[in-house]
Parts: C-alpha cells; structure tokens; sequence
C-alpha cells in the first residue's frame, strides 16, 4: 500500500478534560459535523462553511473528548449560532454566578485513518476525485458544541469515542466503555457552534500516481515534497520539463 505519512500522531487522550486548548476556531452560522469537507464561503456580511461532501468512514476513526466551562466569548459564539439556525437554546450562562454550563469539544485523533479511507476505499473513490479538482476543500476535524441532558450523560458514561458513518452517510458517535459499545449518538443531535478545519497534502510520482498522504492545521505546510494542490504541481513540472529542452 502506497503511504508517505508523515503525520505526527499525539498521545492518545480518552478521558475528559485533557484536550489542549486551541484559541483559534470558526464561527458555525449552519449546522456542520465532524470529518466533513467544504469550503469556506466569504459573504458581505459573514464567512460561513459550505458542505461539499460527506466522505464515508466504515472503520471508527478515534477521537479526543474535552468539557470546558462556557465564558462569554463562547457564549456568545453559540448565541450567534443560534440566530442564524432554528435549533432551540439549550444552554444558558449567568456570569455573575461562579457555576457556569458547560460545552464540549470533539476532535480528530486518528488522522491517518482518515487519510487511508479516503485515499485508499472504494466507496470514497467519488470523494477523492472531488477532492484532487477542488483542492481549497477542507476537512472539519474539530467541533465545540452543546447537547440535551440525555446525551450528556452518555458521553460522561463514556471511556473512549469514536466517529462512525451509518445509514444515509449519517455520522455517528460510538461511545465505548471497557471495549464495548454503550451509545450510539447520532451526530445531527449536537449543536455545533465552533470548528476547526485541516487542508489535504498530495504526494505526485509519475509511476505510482496521485496520493492524499496527510492533513494539515491552518498555517502549517505539506511536508516531505507533498503539496496542497496537485493539478497547480503537475503543470509546473510539466512546464519545468519543457524549459529543460
């Protein structure tokens, strides 16, 4: 199998309250889920993420978990939220009273499995040709987000999580404990008010083809000669070849 990884993958973290804080996420003005890919669409009034395709994950791709207490910043990120979807308000902050609600944080962790169900499955084959023509799409690969009381409980239940497509190309969260499934949480009942988002490298070999060979975070670059863009790569070589002769 034809892999170039060069991802480095972090200690692997189950248990809440362990996820490193990252200052910088996108503001969600419509419903989005983790491991999608999309865009980011510029308008007058704000920057939203445009949906292009739901790749399929039949192998559970491992995620980190993380509660974090609610200050007014996030707040008023899930207020806006709120304002430009019709999901109900299920959350909410007093700041003058010390205990404050919480949200939680979901984040990719096993990038590699995500890589190799795009790039090497069958049924992600329409995916990765989608991706190689638009290659400014990018991956949601972390969320902040608010649940019902119900679902609450179950993740507090939980030891390990895990992302897993369903039925309808729906995503699911697998809620594991002592190496079982004990919930099964259909994504779509989250509110997702934050994101984060990784680009994919390409790794180009004239004798073994076009490969997706990793993600990488806003402001880092493909490494080991991959590059974000293949068609832009293969037509400077091309041309670089014809200025040789």
């Amino acid at each position: 199998m034809k892999k170039y990884f060069y991802l480095i993958l972090s200690v692997l973290t189950v248990s809440c309250y362990t996820l490193p804080q990252k200052t910088k996420f996108y503001q969600a003005y419509n419903s989005v889920d983790l491991g999608v890919i999309g865009e980011q669409k510029k308008t007058v009034r704000k920057n939203g993420f445009e949906v292009s395709g739901i790749p399929t994950y039949l192998t559970p791709i491992k995620l980190d978990f993380s509660a974090r207490n609610f200050d007014k910043q996030n707040f008023k990120s899930y207020k806006n939220f709120l304002e430009t979807t019709t999901k109900k308000q299920i959350v909410n902050y007093v700041d003058s009273l010390e205990a404050k609600p919480r949200y939680f944080e979901f984040k990719i962790n096993d990038k590699i499995s995500v890589v190799d169900q795009i790039e090497e499955k069958q049924y992600n084959i329409k995916v990765k040709r989608y991706l190689y023509y638009n290659p400014e799409l990018t991956l949601i690969t972390q969320i902040k987000f608010v649940a019902n009381t119900k679902i609450v409980e179950q993740l507090k239940q939980g030891e390990a999580f895990y992302l897993q497509t369903k039925g309808n190309n729906q995503s699911h969260i697998l809620v594991y404990k002592k190496g079982k499934v004990i919930q099964d949480i259909n994504t779509s009942e989250l509110q997702v008010f934050q994101y984060d988002i990784a680009s994919f490298c390409w790794n180009i070999d004239e004798l073994r083809g076009t490969d997706i060979v990793g993600l990488v975070e806003e402001g880092e670059l493909c490494k080991n000669g991959a590059v974000r863009n293949p068609i832009k790569e293969k037509e400077k070589r091309k041309k670089e070849k014809i200025e040789l002769y």
